[in-house]
């Protein structure tokens, strides 16, 4: 059963290659994540989730970065920044440290980058576009004409450079691309992932079986395109170290990954020889599994001689401890067994498993059983390039599924999902020594987020804040009374925080319990965060970092 319009190809629009080439570019290309960089010192609050279901809330930590980019110091209880950086590193001084200091506005926070673990960069065009469709013809009538076009990489600049743009915005710091089959267009995404400086799994997709005859490769051009990527990105990487220093792999900014399509678009051949080339080389892959019942019987069809859809990748030594798995949805017992045993990681896509109705993935069920779990856009069977959104969904998802099973556990809360949004992702692509939280070692991959940014939907009232901040708000509005205009408070709740001897209280108090907010004021930001994910979105990210450096700063942007 082949699962393709015989006419398809009357519909895609021919288009010739032009002389763009990724390669000329690659001679004088620049990367805004490998800039010279200062030896910074972030103060302000410090919001991340070091472990499933926690949320740890600083509002007065100072995070030390080297000129690597890497994190070497954090202080949950700073006084002084400053004094902070030059106790760490008596050679600094205070001319040649970058700080960064949020602490006059109460609504902002560091947060660590967003990892969007499965997203199709050439679909990005088709975000919304999906109709009544389900998988198969989704892809029929959507899809594939679209990856298609990419071979013209005029458009596939342009397009590549609009995603990459677009999920920096929205605070993706890292992100695992599906491409498409042509490996010059692949490069782009490459070349516009490192320039750009956002950290990239770069991954050209592999079908030479069971696809349109417009968009298909045979088993030679295959393996010929995917070494020609692997070549191109280990070329970046030799740039990155030639002025940088990596200690390990995981740390070039742009790594390749395995991507065969799914099972039925590549030839049993196919996949034992990409399930060889990752094993000698040590590679990343991604696929997608049960993310939809007709597809799974046909897939039951296609490969007989194996016991289910992840014994198929498991036979072809693509199950590993580096294989991120998209949506299963409908994984079986034996499946899951499996896939923890391999200890390979899944991409769980709310959006588009809503949208083209594959079904609710059971997440709990899989965390339960000690299998990482990250979040995937999955762009553009995902209509939102943004994994806050996302994050919002996979929340409510889990309700909907909660809903049917009455089964209370089902339930993600907020702190899930943004541990999902960032160290769960770090975890399912094998980087959570590198990034997904804030610990001495890893990389600054942050963002800034500002509550209170210009035309923001986030409404927050001063009640709403912690009794500590109310010092502090009060501060500001004594120091410039300006402030009052840009600081939405009702009632006479200003004069109150001006006089709030109990925020004066905690914040002298605060200086003696290592940075924590007391369990009241604690609930209050957390109350902060949920508002954030559920009314949030890019217009709330002030700044971005990638690898210490900045990669996006919305003053510059409008």
């Amino acid at each position: 059963m082949v699962y393709v319009e015989k006419d398809s190809k009357e519909s895609l629009i021919e288009l010739s290659r032009t002389k763009y080439s990724p390669y000329k570019e690659l001679e004088n290309i620049e990367s805004l994540a490998l800039s010279p960089l200062a030896f910074s010192v972030y103060h302000g609050t410090l919001v991340h989730t070091p472990q499933l279901g926690e949320i740890e809330i600083l509002p007065n930590c100072s995070v030390g970065v080297n000129t690597e980019g890497t994190i070497v110091f954090i202080n949950k209880n700073s006084v002084d920044a400053m004094d902070d950086a030059l106790k760490f590193d008596s050679r600094l001084n205070v001319s040649n440290i970058k700080l960064v200091d949020i602490r006059s506005n109460p609504y902002s926070f560091f947060f660590p980058g967003f990892v969007d673990t499965h997203i199709h960069a050439p679909q990005y065009p088709n975000c919304g576009i999906f109709g009544n469709s389900t998988l198969l013809d989704w892809l029929t009538r959507y899809t594939f004409p679209l990856e298609a076009s990419f071979k013209n990489l005029q458009i596939a600049k342009d397009i590549y450079s609009k995603v990459v743009k677009k999920t920096l915005r929205n605070g993706t710091t890292t992100a695992s691309y599906f491409a498409t089959i042509d490996a010059n267009a692949t490069n782009v995404l490459a070349n516009l992932c490192f320039k750009n400086g956002q950290r990239g799994l770069i991954g050209r997709v592999c079908m030479n079986d069971n696809s349109p005859d417009y968009y298909v490769e045979d088993f030679e051009q295959s393996k010929k395109s995917t070494e020609k990527v692997l070549k191109h990105i280990k070329n970046l990487n030799e740039i990155q170290e030639s002025v940088s220093r990596i200690d390990k792999s995981e740390e070039n900014l742009i790594l390749p990954i395995i991507t065969p399509r799914f099972a039925p678009s590549c030839t049993s051949d196919l996949l034992s020889w990409l399930g060889d080339l990752s094993e000698e080389k040590d590679l990343h892959i991604q696929t997608h599994i049960s993310e939809n019942v007709e597809e799974i019987e046909w897939v039951k069809k296609l490969f007989p001689e194996s016991k289910n859809y992840a014994a198929v990748y498991d036979d072809h030594k693509l199950l590993t401890s580096k294989t991120v798995l998209a949506h299963a949805i409908h994984l079986n017992e034996d499946e899951k067994k499996l896939i923890k045993l391999k200890k390979s990681g899944v991409s769980h896509c709310p959006i588009s498993n809503s949208s083209i109705t594959s079904g609710e993935a059971r997440v709990r069920w899989l965390l339960d059983d000690s299998i990482n779990v990250g979040l995937g856009t999955d762009v553009s069977g995902g209509f939102a390039p943004s994994i806050l959104s996302t994050a919002r969904h996979a929340l409510l998802v889990s309700r909907h599924l909660a809903m049917k099973t009455f089964k209370e556990n089902d339930k993600l809360t907020v702190s899930d999902v943004l541990y999902l949004a960032t160290l769960g992702g770090a975890k399912v692509l094998s980087l959570e020594e590198l990034i997904g939280d804030f610990q001495v070692g890893k990389k600054w991959d942050c963002q800034l987020v500002n509550l209170r940014e210009r035309d923001s939907q986030v409404d927050i009232f001063s009640w709403q804040l912690p009794e500590y901040f109310h010092n502090k708000l009060a501060k500001e509005i004594n120091q410039d009374e300006k402030a009052k205009d840009k600081i939405d408070l009702s009632d006479n709740l200003r004069f109150m925080a001006n006089q709030n001897e109990q925020g004066l209280l905690k914040e002298e108090a605060l200086l003696q319990k290592n940075g924590e907010l007391d369990l009241e004021d604690n609930l209050k930001f957390e109350n902060l965060i949920a508002k954030w994910l559920f009314n949030g979105d890019d217009r709330n990210n002030a700044k971005v970092w990638t690898n210490g450096r900045l990669v996006f700063d919305k003053e510059k942007q409008e």
